[in-house]
């Protein structure tokens, strides 16, 4: 489900050593389009907040076929991001969230089905650990996804960070 695809083992321990050491710019990432057709649609309450948040969070607005089969924007976004926004897609899983982990970056999700319930025999129970959960009802009553990501220390990105990249072999 992702555009990730090493050849050697080597590979993949270059690319974990990449991600554990890059530098990110940015608090949080989103890359998606809105759904104009849906009534009260999340993704764009989840644009809104990344918007005005300004540099704390890097935008990409996949409206039409932008986005498409994975572009390096997308890449780029993600491993600029410390944290990046996961909710659901068509089905309750996008590959945005494998892309996003590929990438070293900490999944937010917005629904437990997104990856705990479907993905359990994957990722391993202890959610917290590699991801952050927010109740989409807490966004949509006005909870800041900036100031809850904020609360997090430097040291606790770190262990989550390290725990999604043990993943990227899987």
């Amino acid at each position: 489900p992702t555009g990730f695809h090493p050849q050697t083992d080597t590979d993949v321990v270059l690319w974990q050593d990449f991600v554990r050491s890059r530098e990110r710019h940015a608090l949080f990432c989103f890359a998606g389009a809105t759904r104009g057709f849906i009534k009260n649609d999340f993704r764009g309450l989840l644009l809104s907040q990344c918007r005005d948040s300004g540099e704390s969070c890097r935008v990409v607005d996949c409206a039409g076929t932008r986005c498409a089969n994975g572009t390096s924007e997308i890449l780029e976004t993600f491993l600029d991001s410390e944290f990046c926004l996961q909710p659901r897609g068509d089905s309750f899983t996008r590959r945005s969230i494998f892309d996003c982990m590929v990438a070293g970056s900490i999944p937010v999700f917005f629904w437990k089905r997104t990856a705990y319930f479907q993905y359990e025999w994957f990722l391993p129970g202890e959610a917290e650990s590699y991801s952050v959960f927010i109740h989409r009802d807490e966004v949509k009553n006005g909870t800041s996804i900036k100031s809850v990501l904020e609360r997090f220390s430097k040291e606790e990105v770190k262990r989550m960070r390290e725990k999604v990249v043990e993943f990227i072999p899987k």
